[in-house]
């Protein structure tokens, strides 16, 4: 059985629980859990999933931490470059005004998104859905 938590990378599992009739949820063996190397899901063998909807809840850790899972170096850069164009946007006295008119006269701006790099990285680790 493959389960698909909503946060990514996983760290830790803590706690597999299935839906047990109405209201009593049952704790699973997490014996045979295991966390794919990707970080992006977990393989739980030997667990047979109760048929239904809503029906099966996952304590688990995710995210990026020095000890666990580093941070990506593609993507510290990102967010260093990032925080660069703020930086140089900063310096200008029309950051966010795309029109300014004075007397009589307008001059627009061109107001910029994030980098196209930034965005680039930021998307490779954007989770996919289906």
């Amino acid at each position: 059985m493959y389960l698909y938590p909503r946060w990514w990378p996983i760290s830790q599992v803590d706690k597999i629980e299935f839906l047990d009739g109405v209201s009593s949820w049952l704790d699973q063996d997490l014996t045979n859990v295991v966390i794919h190397p990707t970080r992006v899901f977990l393989v739980a063998r030997d667990l047979i999933m109760p048929r239904g909807v809503l029906n099966v809840r996952v304590g688990y850790k995710a995210g990026y931490s020095a000890a666990t899972t580093p941070v990506p170096e593609d993507l510290k850069q990102a967010c260093l470059e990032l925080v660069l164009d703020k930086w140089k946007q900063s310096d200008r006295q029309t950051q966010g005004i795309t029109t300014l008119s004075f007397g009589g006269q307008s001059t627009s701006y061109h107001l910029p998104g994030i980098p196209k790099m930034v965005y680039e990285v930021a998307n490779f680790y954007r989770r996919q859905t289906a």
